[in-house]
């Protein structure tokens, strides 16, 4: 069953939040808190991950680390309206 991350924190009572970037950051949100999960999609930019741990150090003294998670290796394909003839080559997956 594939739950979205947003529906999954709520699945446990947990207050999530999907924000975009950084300055999505509400220091409210961090009252009293003393753990916080980031998680992201796979397309989503390293930069703009680093851009929200930046903005909690803004906001709290923070220690960060990454926990193991499930390997996938998920290939996404472009829509047909947007394929070209050097589209279709298959790109490996990210290391």
């Amino acid at each position: 069953m594939h739950i979205n991350l947003v529906g999954r924190g709520r699945y446990v009572a947990l207050p999530p939040s999907a924000i975009a970037d950084g300055s999505a950051v509400n220091p409210a949100w961090l009252a009293g808190v003393q753990t916080v999960g980031l998680t992201a999609g796979a397309s989503a930019p390293e930069e703009l991950i680093l851009d929200v741990i930046a903005a909690l150090r803004r906001h709290n003294d923070i220690e960060v680390s990454q926990l193991p998670g499930i390997r996938e290796d998920i290939e996404f394909r472009l829509p047909p309206e947007l394929r070209t003839s050097s589209s279709e080559t298959s790109v490996p997956p990210a290391q």
